[in-house]
C-alpha cells in the first residue's frame, strides 16, 4: 500500500493538471502509512491533494463524483462504487 500511495502522491507533486481525493477504506490504517506521510505532506501542499476525513462509512462515490478516473484495489473498491453510483443517478 505504501507504494501505491507514493506513485499517486508523487504524481499530484510532479504533474500541475493532477488532482487526487483520497477516501481510505480503513481510516485507521491509511494514518500508520507512516512511509508516505512527508510525501502526502508536500502533495496537500500543492492545494490539489485532498483526503477525506470521516470517511468510515462513505461511499467511494463521494470522492469519484468529480473526478475523472477513480482508482481501487480489490473487488469491493472505489472503482465498482463509482460506476454503480453514476448509473443510478
Amino acid at each position: 500500500m505504501t507504494e501505491f500511495y507514493r506513485e499517486f502522491l508523487k504524481w499530484v507533486i510532479e504533474e500541475k493538471d493532477v488532482g487526487i481525493i483520497i477516501k481510505p477504506k480503513k481510516p485507521k490504517y491509511f494514518k500508520r502509512l507512516i512511509e508516505v506521510k512527508q510525501i502526502l505532506a508536500q502533495a496537500r501542499e500543492t492545494g490539489r491533494c485532498i483526503v477525506l476525513t470521516e470517511s468510515l462509512g462513505r461511499l467511494a462515490s463521494d470522492a469519484a463524483h468529480p473526478a475523472d478516473i477513480a482508482v481501487g484495489i480489490g473487488i469491493s473498491s472505489a472503482v465498482i462504487d463509482s460506476r454503480l453510483q453514476r448509473y443510478s443517478l
